[in-house]
């Protein structure tokens, strides 16, 4: 700890005479020097940002007209939020956390249908109920007809995915008001696990819904159980949302807690694959570790210990040091945080901060500050051999966020993709792509929780691409990586970019063992080598650790 660093921790802050407001809210608190300081989770590696869920590709006020199959033919104004591969509709721009509350209607994306009318479009879904969508601005139609085709492309996989349903006992853990068991009639589809006060009537998708878990936002799903949660059910499944909202579905039986566990599993590998942050198959570069160790992680809920494995891919964690299996991983994973597209900085309370593509602030913290500064030196070492790799063979790398510019005019959902001879920006709002070639690029900066990218067009006029989002960072840096990769390769080749050097499943003497032994050349760190990877039921090759009980 800081020296100048008096005490630090959780606390609740309530406002007290002289503040406006008198609410409650829990902060992290910062006594340094002559200052107390206090930070909500996410601004203590962030300067203050306006936040939106990456998952959201769209949202807006339309008109809504029911048309065949539906009962209402009237017109209506509604808030809609295209998320993942459903379409939700507000009687009111909703309030976190009450989303519930202003729910109008949903439709489920794959199996529907999209036309385009003037200044309206034609929204068919699988169950054969129609409703028009109508703006007086003939370019908000087109950004939302350009969203929904964005959207209903990648739902094209999950019609042949049958809904897993059911019912579960539910109670909320940390962060929730209520933490009471609750039977309730699940439904798990695309990227949501609807629950309701009881089975759902198909028509009427809405009627007695009682809330949903978005599966892009599960940050931990956990099948152990642990006399720390203070379950007094058995055969229970822990998710956690976001790293900061609990909760606990109970089933009838260890064979039904293992269905449900398998399919929610099953589901969130789906939408990686489907709608990834990462545009980029990894599945020929090998999965090693690096460096394994305890650590405290920082969360809403206060700091807890766990055991940390640094790999040539991901962060893995594990409640212990006993549910980690060198060989495979382990299937007792509490979290994962892929390296690619995420950024490691030291935070002003000496602890670590890894900032994923999703917009999520992981905190660790070790012993001591030297072991700090090693975690966090491997961890930069190995995210630079990654993509340095990934440069070699010419790999793309595409990144989304829903942004804002500089001023916080909304962007929309934006896609930065990076290749060895350029980089392009695709705005999705209104189907824009800016091309910018590498050797263009003056230079890239992060500055108040902007990225900014700043580069010459052609006429020796200075221009910028601006993105202000809560994972800005992590594009910054991701980029600057790749550049700095990109310029070693030319240096190598005396400014020339060679050809793509050969891909794993191509080059039969390129072994596990090599992989290790190129990492443990840079950060210099004895490796244990898992045992070759599984194939997969369609004949890919997939990790053993892809079976493991955790996505983050």
């Amino acid at each position: 700890m800081s020296q100048n660093i008096l005490a630090s921790g959780w606390l609740d802050k309530t406002g007290g005479a002289g503040h406006g407001h008198k609410n409650t809210r829990r902060r992290w608190f910062v006594l340094k020097g002559l200052t107390l300081l206090y930070y909500g989770v996410d601004e203590l590696s962030h300067s203050s940002i306006t936040t939106m869920s990456q998952n959201i590709l769209a949202s807006g006020w339309l008109d809504k007209t029911g048309g065949a199959g539906h009962g209402h033919k009237n017109t209506r104004r509604r808030w809609f939020v295209l998320k993942g591969l459903t379409l939700l509709y507000y009687g009111d721009k909703p309030t976190e956390g009450k989303e519930i509350d202003a729910l109008k209607g949903m439709v489920y994306l794959p199996g529907s249908k999209l036309t385009t009318q003037e200044h309206s479009l034609s929204l068919v879904s699988a169950a054969k109920r129609e409703i028009i969508l109508s703006t007086p601005n003939e370019a908000d139609v087109k950004s939302w007809e350009a969203a929904l085709q964005f959207s209903l492309k990648r739902a094209e996989v999950f019609q042949t995915l049958t809904p897993t349903e059911g019912s579960l006992l539910k109670r909320g853990g940390k962060g929730h008001k209520f933490q009471n068991w609750k039977k309730r009639h699940f439904v798990l589809k695309g990227n949501t696990l609807l629950y309701y006060e009881k089975a759902a009537n198909e028509a009427k998708e809405i009627q007695g819904l009682k809330g949903w878990i978005d599966l892009t936002e599960i940050t931990q799903l956990v099948k152990t159980e642990d006399p720390e949660d203070g379950c007094d059910k058995p055969h229970y499944i822990k998710i956690v949302v976001n790293n900061d909202k609990e909760y606990f579905l109970a089933a009838s039986s260890a064979e039904e807690k293992a269905k449900w566990f398998k399919a929610i599993r099953k589901q969130m590998r789906f939408l990686s694959e489907e709608f990834q942050l990462i545009g980029l198959s990894l599945k020929d570069y090998e999965e090693v570790p690096v460096r394994t160790g305890a650590m405290t992680r920082r969360t809403n809920f206060g700091l807890e210990k766990f055991f940390f494995v640094l790999t040539t891919l991901n962060i893995r964690i594990y409640k212990t040091e006993k549910d980690y299996v060198p060989t495979d991983f382990g299937k007792r994973l509490v979290g994962v945080i892929p390296l690619l597209g995420a950024a490691v900085q030291e935070t002003i309370d000496n602890f670590m901060a890894v900032n994923d593509m999703k917009g999520h602030s992981h905190f660790f913290t070790t012993e001591s500050p030297v072991q700090n500064a090693e975690w966090l030196t491997e961890m930069g070492d190995t995210r630079a051999k990654l993509i340095e790799a990934l440069v070699r063979r010419d790999c793309s790398i595409s990144l989304s966020s829903n942004a804002f510019d500089a001023k916080n005019n909304p962007l929309g959902f934006v896609t930065v993709t990076i290749k060895r001879e350029c980089l392009s920006v695709f705005y999705l709002k209104n189907s824009a792509t800016i091309e910018i070639p590498l050797s263009m690029i003056m230079r890239i900066q992060f500055q108040d929780g902007t990225f900014i990218i700043l580069f010459d067009d052609g006429k020796k006029k200075e221009k910028r691409v601006e993105l202000r989002a809560t994972n800005s960072i992590a594009l910054y840096d991701t980029t600057s990586r790749v550049i700095t990769a990109v310029a070693t390769l030319m240096k190598e080749h005396n400014g020339e970019i060679p050809p793509p050097s050969p891909r794993k499943n191509k080059s039969p003497r390129h072994t596990v063992a090599e992989d290790a032994d190129q990492i443990k050349s840079v950060v210099g760190n004895k490796l244990e080598v898992p045992k070759t990877r599984k194939k997969a039921s369609d004949g890919s090759k997939r990790s053993s650790a892809d079976d493991s009980g955790s996505s983050s």
